[in-house]
């Protein structure tokens, strides 16, 4: 067996070279560990970081929402030769359809990078769950960067702008695996929930805290006499950096925090795992869950491939396939892309400029505040009936705000379709809660 460097191993190998864990009952366990409430604020204490990581998740998702003219402005993104439907500002063209598409296009590739950020998590993981949030730090940094200092006197300077995007949503792809992951091994059993509905609020604050900076612009999208003020024109940038400083911190915090268990286990510090094992649970808890750590280990080394599961378990593929089509069909509704483009869309439907950013405003409040009800409401109902609610809830709403509008768009249809936003925003964030078993046996299903 190959042993990594700098790491020990307490384990004994087998003939085969196979590293063999004790079993629990013979692990002297210690007596000298914490008791509740002294556990219980360790727990918080080390999860703030995964916290931090998420804010900052959330964080991107709508950075850019209350600045798309801003950057069709600064990066000359409109061509007044090519586009009827300009309005000119001092013969600087101010909006266009263009420039409305590049900004969409350049939230696209957040949501690329977090597609490909998913995938990487399975490979990141593997070498700690610390390490990982390092990496989705490590991503989200200079990400943010290249975005916050993209040059506007420069032809095509919104290509760093891209860039940067589609580098800090692979980050952001992390954020979705890591921070659950992170957190359910390194939390006790008693608040293991709550601190991960936690994580998924501050997600969701993330969001509503990006749009809350962008009201302090002078003239939101759609303003008819924008003007051309030096803090308009770059307040976008120092928001658009308030990531990186949320890492560092991150960062800064994470070099305290040692190892999962259940990853020390895995390479074979027996010790050490229950070490961290007697720091994280309170006495009478600890057994119970080095022998859960060692189960897990177990499985993982003895897991079959997705491939062989899914040709000889037909259970398996159809829990793969329901799952995936859930998934799907959830960010298909396109609730993520209300995220990033709502107040655009606000405008588009007949209200005011001013209004758009603060009805933005309002919008993620109530995502956060249904992220919150969501967690009293499903674990007495049960997680399939409120994605059944979910679902209904947004076909429904989106019919109601859709019909009336289309068939004639004026003020009091423009109001319809703004609640029906809000319901729709709403029931989606009521469906999307994350689970809160722990991650080592249920999320990081393909290790």
């Amino acid at each position: 067996m190959s042993r990594k460097k700098g790491v020990v191993y307490d384990g004994e190998e087998n003939e085969e070279g196979i590293l063999e864990i004790p079993p629990a009952e013979s692990l002297p366990i210690s007596t000298t560990v914490s008791t509740a409430p002294a556990t219980d604020l360790k727990a918080i204490k080390r999860c703030i970081p995964a916290f931090a990581v998420a804010f900052s998740g959330g964080f991107l998702v709508s950075v850019l929402d209350p600045f798309q003219t801003q950057l069709i402005i600064a990066f000359d993104l409109c061509d007044c030769s090519t586009n009827i439907s300009e309005i000119l500002v001092d013969n600087s063209c101010y909006t266009c359809r263009s420039g409305e598409t590049l900004v969409a296009v350049i939230n696209l590739l957040l949501f690329v990078g977090a597609i490909l950020g998913c995938q990487l998590t399975r490979i990141f993981s593997e070498y700690g769950r610390v390490v990982l949030l390092k990496l989705i730090a490590g991503f989200i940094i200079p990400g943010s960067l290249l975005s916050a200092l993209a040059p506007t006197g420069l032809t095509g300077g919104w290509v760093q702008i891209a860039v940067g995007r589609f580098v800090a949503g692979i980050g952001m792809g992390c954020v979705c695996v890591g921070c659950p992951m992170y957190i359910g091994e390194m939390s006790p059993n008693s608040i293991r929930g709550k601190l991960q509905t936690i994580s998924w609020v501050m997600q969701s604050s993330g969001s509503w805290f990006a749009v809350t900076l962008g009201l302090a612009v002078q003239n939101p999208p759609g303003s008819s006499d924008y003007n051309f003020a030096w803090f308009t024109q770059n307040w976008w940038r120092f928001v658009v950096f308030l990531p990186v400083v949320i890492s560092l911190i991150a960062l800064i915090m994470l070099s305290d925090v040692s190892e999962t268990p259940y990853i020390l286990l895995k390479r074979g510090s027996r010790e050490a795992a229950i070490a961290a094992c007697e720091d994280i649970h309170v006495e009478e808890d600890v057994e119970k869950e080095f022998e859960a750590v060692v189960h897990s280990v177990e499985i993982s080394r003895n897991k079959k491939k997705p491939l062989e599961l899914m040709r000889k378990n037909r259970e398996y593929v159809h829990t793969l396939l329901v799952g995936a089509c859930l998934g799907f069909l959830q960010n298909l509704s396109g609730a993520r892309s209300l995220l990033t483009s709502s107040s655009r869309i606000i405008v588009q439907a007949g209200f005011s400029a001013r209004s758009a950013n603060f009805l933005t405003f309002a919008l993620l409040g109530v995502n956060v505040l249904a992220t919150v009800a969501a967690t009293f409401i499903m674990d007495s109902w049960g997680r399939r009936k409120v994605l059944i609610i979910s679902f209904t809830g947004q076909a429904l709403t989106a019919i109601i705000g859709a019909v009336p509008f289309y068939v004639s768009p004026d003020a009091d249809n423009a109001v319809t379709t703004v609640v029906s936003l809000f319901a729709f925003l709403a029931t989606y964030a009521f469906g999307v809660r994350e689970r809160e078993e722990r991650s080592d046996e249920n999320v990081n299903v393909f290790t």
